[in-house]
């Protein structure tokens, strides 16, 4: 039994059935999670359960053989109150009187120590230092930015996007992140390290958004405006999403992407998929990429 906490959002979702496909029973844990199985994975079913409260949690995580925390997705703020980092140390504190094989935990490829004090790093860099120190088998996955992220820079068939933003990141397709974190779980040989899970090429995030732009979504328009400008339009007219997404810009702009080893992909032996292939993909699919992040109330609703 794989307990993932975080599991109700894509890159969750991904996860869950990566792990259910290489033949793991799969527990998601949520506050509102139905207790009935996924339609078409019968392995894979929700717990109800608080996360802030120890003694919820506790129930939750009993029985499980391994455990998956990824409660922020890396590219809101999601920690500025702590909730992640609180959430990893009682899980850290039942974990030390449990008998897990594995205990991993989804982090960014822009987090490590020089970069601590930023705001969208210091969560996930004090839940890294956490882990490091607890004394559990574990593994920390610093991934790219998900490509499944993207249609959220998209607002009002716009992308406005700072004119002035050189930083070039490996931007990493869910379906790879959650292959990575099923190998992980299923091999248990590679353990206490970080390992980085970043796609095969290093692109500008605007160079990104054209490409996601002409393959998906072409009738959007990718606009370059002077940081005051963009700040501005966030702050007068658009939603609050939006404003988290131009300070993550801003973010992104100052820290740039850590230097990506060691490569959990080549150390599992999984290839990931460029852009193009991700978009290929998502073109020939019959989802609606509008409802990307459309939470499915049906079943599970996130945490």
């Amino acid at each position: 039994m794989v307990t993932l906490l975080g599991g109700t959002g894509i890159l969750g979702r991904l996860s869950a059935i990566a792990l259910a496909k290489r033949g793991f029973s799969v527990r998601v844990v949520g506050r509102h999670a139905s207790a009935r199985p996924w339609p078409a994975w019968p392995q894979i079913h929700g717990v109800a359960a608080d996360i802030r409260n120890p003694a919820s949690l506790a129930r939750a995580l009993q029985g499980s053989h391994s455990v998956h925390v990824g409660l922020a997705n890396g590219l809101m703020p999601a920690n500025e109150d702590g909730f992640e980092t609180q959430a990893l140390k009682r899980v850290i504190e039942i974990g030390k009187h449990s008998n897990w094989s594995c205990l991993t935990f989804h982090s960014a490829s822009w987090v490590n120590q020089t970069h601590a004090g930023q705001p969208l790093a210091r969560g996930k860099w004090e839940s890294e230092e956490a882990l490091r120190w607890s004394g559990l088998p574990f593994v920390i996955i610093r991934s790219g930015l998900a490509m499944e992220t993207l249609p959220r820079f998209v607002y009002q068939n716009r992308v406005r996007i700072m004119n002035r933003h050189a930083q070039t990141f490996r931007l990493t397709a869910g379906k790879d992140i959650a292959a990575l974190i099923s190998h992980i779980h299923t091999e248990g040989d590679i353990l206490d390290k970080t390992l980085y899970a970043c796609g095969p090429e290093a692109l500008t995030l605007k160079s990104s958004l054209i490409r996601y732009c002409t393959g998906l979504q072409p009738l959007v328009k990718v606009k370059s405006l002077p940081r005051w400008l963009l700040a501005w339009s966030a702050g007068r007219r658009g939603p609050a999403d939006w404003r988290d997404i131009v300070s993550f810009l801003n973010f992104l702009e100052k820290v740039g992407e850590a230097p990506n080893q060691p490569d959990g992909f080549t150390l599992m032996g999984l290839t990931p998929m460029n852009l193009h292939a991700w978009c290929k993909e998502k073109s020939q699919s019959s989802k609606d990429l509008s409802g990307l992040y459309r939470r499915d109330h049906s079943n599970l609703t996130s945490i």
